[in-house]
């Protein structure tokens, strides 16, 4: 059978497992060859591809900290990610052998991993970077280390200085984090990077506010990521009736629709109100709408509470959730205003310009049982 002028049609994916392999050799004279390297790192069909954002941060990595490589780093011609996202290709020149590139990777973790915050993320920003907001770090972080334990025994993994890819978190869970606003998702990103330990995966995603943008980017999420989420965490802030201050960090025990104007029991599907993983008494309402004093007074009325919280997008987040097989919700809140004791939508933007540390909230959801 004649070869395929594209030399990775030619391999066997049902077959393939993670490693280092030579793919080609591409002669340009008589003197000069230069070497493709498959860099696989997951197995395809038997497991799920890499998220783009951590083949976008090992990019980033690889491409600038092999190059250091005493050894190999000059004689990098290309680094760059499989469009199937189960791997990469390293283009070397001819002298290079798989066991170079294998001790270079070693020496890159040992240099580079674990990644703690965007800081150690070489050219992730908006001169040297297309899309600086792709990125993960402790999805990448688990990634490398996979990758590590693939290419090194335990007991080389110690003598290397690496021994730490044969840690991993027990028990730790994956956990899509939801922040409505580029206030929220600017904090909350602040919040993880510089936490030093975590005992879960957090992916962070920015989905929009009012109902139908964050069910749709929530959505989003949920249909295109390879990761199966064990909750979903709604952070930010929200108004609330009379009983909490500005500052409260508050974790609601149910969510509900209070603008839909439905007989009760006719629909549930909107209607009926969500279970949330908080503990406390307040149920959080969820409409389209900035609430007054008014407004809080009559659904306090409608639903025989006296207290509350009020947001534009967890309710409609945990009908998204229900549609993917009941992801558990959490939802945690700081309060940002009190309408009844007089704030506006101003108090909001004060209070939100002013707390941009969101380490407790991440403190809180690191404690949540589920």
């Amino acid at each position: 059978m004649e070869k395929n002028i594209v030399s990775s049609f030619d391999v066997d994916h049902r077959t393939l497992e993670p490693g280092i392999y030579l793919r080609s050799i591409y002669s340009i004279d008589e003197k000069l060859a230069v070497r493709s390297w498959d860099l696989r790192f997951r197995r395809p069909m038997a497991k799920a591809p890499l998220d783009s954002g951590v083949v976008h941060t090992i990019e980033h990595l690889m491409a600038y900290y092999l190059r250091l490589d005493e050894k190999i780093g000059k004689r990098i011609v290309s680094f760059c990610p499989m469009g199937c996202l189960t791997g990469f290709y390293l283009s070397t020149m001819q002298d290079v052998e798989a066991e170079d590139v294998r001790q270079a990777l070693a020496k890159m973790y040992k240099r580079v991993f674990p990644i703690k915050s965007t800081d150690d993320i070489v050219g992730l920003n908006e001169v040297q970077c297309g899309n600086p907001r792709l990125y993960a770090i402790e999805p990448t972080n688990e990634a490398m280390a996979e990758y590590m334990r693939v290419l090194f025994s335990e007991a080389e993994a110690a003598e290397l200085g690496i021994a730490e890819v044969y840690k991993t978190k027990r028990g730790a869970k994956k956990v899509l984090i939801c922040a409505p606003t580029v206030r929220e998702y600017r904090a909350m990103r602040v919040a993880l990077d510089k936490a030093t330990e975590l005992r879960n995966y957090y992916d962070l995603v920015e989905v929009g506010i009012g109902k139908a943008l964050s069910a749709s980017g929530v959505s989003r999420v949920l249909a295109t990521s390879p990761v199966k989420y064990d909750m979903l965490v709604v952070v930010g802030f929200a108004a609330s009736a009379e009983g909490r201050k500005q500052g409260d960090i508050v974790m609601p025990s149910r969510a509900i629709h209070h603008d839909t104007v439905i007989p009760e029991g006719f629909i549930p599907e909107i209607t009926d109100p969500r279970k949330l993983l908080g503990t406390d008494p307040e149920t959080v309402f969820t409409g389209d709408s900035f609430v007054n004093a008014d407004i809080i007074r009559d659904i306090k009325a409608r639903y025989g509470v006296d207290c509350g919280l009020f947001d534009m997008e967890i309710a409609a987040i945990c009908q998204v959730a229900e549609c993917y097989d009941n992801v558990p919700v959490f939802a945690i809140k700081y309060v940002s205003d009190v309408p009844e004791a007089g704030h506006s939508e101003h108090s909001y933007d004060e209070f939100a310009d002013t707390h941009s540390d969101f380490t407790e909230l991440l403190e809180r959801i690191e404690n949540v049982q589920f």
